[in-house]
């Protein structure tokens, strides 16, 4: 009987560390499984994310851009246009209401026209002496312009450009025109 009762012994001690050792394989099989779907969503949400934000970005480009095309006319400010002989660049432009075209930071070849009205940092009507805002919205717009508005800045002595009886010149100024509204 002793035999006996040795060898339930013997079967139940390998028993039990089979179940143990199963256990312990089912335990690393779901964290292994974990890892994969912590990585797989670790990497999926990025993509997600980037694929949202191209759709998103498309979409507003796309929409800036065809209000801008459905807006301008031969009569307002494009982003880029050519006066005797230099380009005229705007960062912005604004023709959605129909009393005016505002050309935001306004340039030509690179440069501010100057500003000897003063460092207002806001809309001003007060006609610069050093350009001639009036004839630059008449050859903008193709119009008998009567009124414009100039966003008068100061910052650093700059080169600026200078426009009168369509010709062009240089001056030295730490004031400038920012942004350039013709009213039609």
């Amino acid at each position: 009987m002793m035999n006996s009762i040795n060898t339930n012994s013997k079967r139940t001690n390998q028993i039990s560390p089979s179940s143990s050792q199963r256990l312990k394989i089912g335990v690393w099989i779901c964290l292994l499984l974990l890892l994969i779907l912590i990585i797989l969503i670790a990497t999926l949400v990025p993509i997600v994310i980037l694929v949202h934000m191209s759709t998103s970005t498309t979409t507003i480009m796309a929409a800036l851009i065809d209000s801008t095309q459905t807006t301008t006319t031969a009569t307002s400010f494009t982003w880029n246009q050519s006066i005797d002989g230099k380009t005229v660049t705007c960062n912005a432009v604004n023709n959605s209401n129909p009393a005016y075209t505002d050309c935001i930071e306004l340039r030509i070849d690179g440069y501010y026209f100057p500003n000897d009205v003063g460092c207002l940092s806001q809309w001003s009507t007060a006609i610069a002496s050093q350009w001639d805002p009036l004839e630059f919205c008449r050859q903008v717009t193709g119009l008998s312009i009567t009124n414009a508005s100039i966003f008068y800045e100061c910052d650093a002595n700059q080169r600026r450009i200078v426009w009168i009886a369509k010709t062009w010149s240089f001056v030295e100024d730490m004031r400038y025109s920012r942004h350039l509204r013709c009213y039609f």
